[in-house]
């Protein structure tokens, strides 16, 4: 800390790149080094740059759990909705949260207005990814947050449909008490009832038909 204070007393660029175009505030937020993060944005570190994968400090921060300095990089002005390439999966900080399992950052995200219904290269929305990993709480606050029940993926699938195929009977009542759309219909014409049919989920088919799904 006390190195990093001298070399900014000597004018150091806080925005200088590396050759793979991280900066020293993506470096210090993904290390979780909370005082130095506030220090480079008190000198007007660039809080939205990006490296050569289209990663922000908040991304890398997200990724690692570091609530702490999420919500400072968030307060001194970074795009939360930023979005990586195409050819890096398209993630956003929300995203990047959500697969490692740091439901703090994804509700402070949230609450950050984050959009929940980007998607990502698969066509997956963060409820979808919340799905996919099991996360119920999460799948809450985003229903609660009012994200989109009815996204569909790069298949046509929907959240209910993959809870439906796989199984998940908790998960099938949340969505339809939500009012997810019971008679969707993915690409190739499967519907959630089709999907719990097919794979012998008795109990998700009676939810389903209980909901109205066509049979």
């Amino acid at each position: 800390f006390t190195s990093a204070l001298a070399l900014l007393d000597a004018k150091a660029d806080v925005n200088a790149k590396m050759d793979n175009g991280i900066t020293t505030l993506m470096l210090a937020s993904e290390a979780g080094h909370m005082d130095i993060v506030r220090l480079l944005l008190d000198v007007k570190a660039n809080v939205n740059a990006k490296d050569n994968n289209g990663a922000t400090a908040l991304m890398v921060a997200s990724a690692e759990g570091h609530t702490d300095i999420a919500r400072l990089l968030i307060e001194a002005g970074a795009n939360v909705n930023v979005k990586m390439p195409k050819e890096s999966d398209s993630l956003t900080a929300l995203m990047m949260a959500l697969v490692r399992g740091h439901t703090e950052v994804v509700r402070l995200l949230i609450d950050a207005k984050a959009d929940l219904d980007v998607k990502d290269e698969k066509g997956d929305t963060a409820l979808m990814m919340a799905l996919q990993e099991g996360y119920t709480e999460v799948i809450r606050s985003l229903i609660d947050a009012k994200a989109n029940l009815n996204a569909k993926d790069n298949d046509g699938y929907t959240a209910l449909m993959s809870a439906s195929q796989h199984g998940n009977l908790e998960m099938v009542r949340t969505l339809l008490a939500s009012k997810a759309d019971v008679n969707a219909k993915g690409n190739s014409g499967y519907t959630a009832l089709m999907l719990a049919s097919a794979e012998g989920h008795p109990k998700v088919v009676q939810a389903l038909l209980a909901a109205k799904a066509l049979s």
